[in-house]
């Protein structure tokens, strides 16, 4: 006989005892249907919404744990009910990750950016500031292995935007003036970007030695001059 349970007014003993009275069911998989009514489907999704909201509130606090905490929870259930309306919430969700991730990255480089200008000046807090976004995105890691594709930005990438930088600021540095003010301001944003991160030393200790020999030779010419000038006045 079918036993009716009331979740709220039944009385628990009672039921228990009802069911110990009936015989086992064998092959329960072969009795027991899954179903989805639309009410229940309804449910889901808003649940499927407010882990979204929660997603994206939790990548602007670059809380990255809970972020991968609630899209392995949305995934989860999408493949379980395979529900396509659950499934395009958390396709959004990994879509709307990408684009932060990305956003991040191109605030932090715009920020070096401007620094990094021919009038401006770099100072070792907005260094430090760089270094704590480059943490955040490496925490983010994570979440690009296991649900983005490695188009993504990574951590790496704040590191290469650096050395591209640094390429482009010591080229030609050998040929100018040693006089020329703009030689040194270079050289100082270098020596703070270098400071702190050793992946960029290559091209910095290259272009040092080469204004170094440049240094030398013209200092070299100076003090022909001088001797000759002072060899003739004699």
């Amino acid at each position: 006989n079918p036993i009716f349970i009331n979740p709220l007014d039944g009385n628990p003993a009672k039921i228990l005892g009802s069911m110990l009275l009936n015989s086992s069911i064998h092959s329960p998989e072969n009795v027991f249907k899954f179903s989805n009514n639309e009410e229940s489907k309804s449910t889901l999704l808003n649940q499927a919404h407010m882990h979204q909201k929660q997603i994206e509130a939790a990548a602007k606090r670059l809380d990255y744990k809970l972020v991968e905490h609630k899209l392995e929870e949305l995934k989860e259930l999408y493949e379980a009910l395979a529900l396509e309306s659950l499934k395009k919430v958390y396709v959004q969700c990994v879509a709307e990750l990408g684009k932060h991730l990305h956003q991040q990255y191109k605030m932090a480089t715009g920020k070096i950016e401007k620094c990094l200008a021919d009038r401006n000046v770099l100072k070792e807090t907005e260094v430090k500031q760089y270094k704590i976004v480059i943490e955040n995105a490496q925490l983010a890691d994570r979440l690009r292995d296991l649900y983005l594709n490695h188009e993504t930005i990574n951590s790496e990438a704040y590191t290469d935007y650096l050395n591209e930088r640094i390429d482009f600021m010591m080229v030609g540095l050998e040929k100018r003036s040693i006089d020329d003010l703009s030689l040194k301001a270079v050289l100082d944003k270098a020596k703070v970007i270098v400071s702190a991160f050793g992946d960029v030393k290559p091209k910095y200790k290259e272009a040092c030695t080469k204004v170094s020999q440049q240094i030398f030779h013209v200092a070299m010419e100076n003090s022909k001059d001088l001797y000759m000038k002072h060899e003739y006045e004699d």
